[in-house]
């Protein structure tokens, strides 16, 4: 089994370092030019109910079926979504939530350890339902932090093969015969 870990296209949240989460933010007219067709044809894709994650799944692959998995989202950030950093340097509770290394709970949102895990246990499943089915592929839409959790939990060696527009694009790829026993 091959598996590609991709993250969607720039968008305008990206380029002004804003926190968007679980905003359904779309594409910038830059991120769309970013794009190009992939040189792979995988049968289906696995994206999050975002609109950013089907728009680049269309450009990279045209004839694929796209599957959400809504538990594939990016983490909630609850009350700090559609703001940046500069704009919170005096939010008591976005400094307690720096200050503990964004392992505590954002207002509104979710705990780093909650998303991991949600992250984690949807990304098994898809990998159980793909070896159970004996499908050869499967590629789903995300950040790099996601690959390392994954890695972290799972005792696997995913590592980036690529690096598209300002913040990582990566593509990850290695066999795995199991989620517990990879290749």
């Amino acid at each position: 089994m091959l598996i590609y870990l991709l993250r969607h296209g720039l968008t305008e949240y990206n380029a002004q370092k804003r926190y968007q989460g679980q905003r359904d933010i779309p594409l910038s007219a830059e991120g769309l030019s970013q794009l190009r067709r992939a040189d792979i044809d995988p049968k289906g894709v696995y994206i999050t109910p975002l609109q950013r994650t089907a728009q680049t799944a269309r450009v990279l692959f045209p004839e694929a079926e796209l599957v959400v998995v809504k538990d594939l989202q990016e983490m909630c950030f609850g009350s700090f979504e559609g703001k940046n950093y500069v704009e919170m340097e005096h939010d008591a509770d976005y400094q307690a939530w720096v200050q503990a290394n964004c392992e505590s709970k954002c207002p509104d949102g979710e705990r780093k350890d909650d998303f991991s895990n949600r992250i984690c246990s949807a990304f098994s499943s898809l990998v159980d339902k793909a070896l159970a089915d004996g499908e050869l592929d499967a590629n789903y839409f995300q950040h790099t932090p996601y690959l390392e959790s994954f890695n972290a939990s799972n005792g696997t060696d995913l590592v980036s093969a690529a690096k598209i527009h300002y913040e990582p694009f990566g593509i990850y790829g290695n066999g795995v015969s199991d989620l517990y026993h990879p290749c």
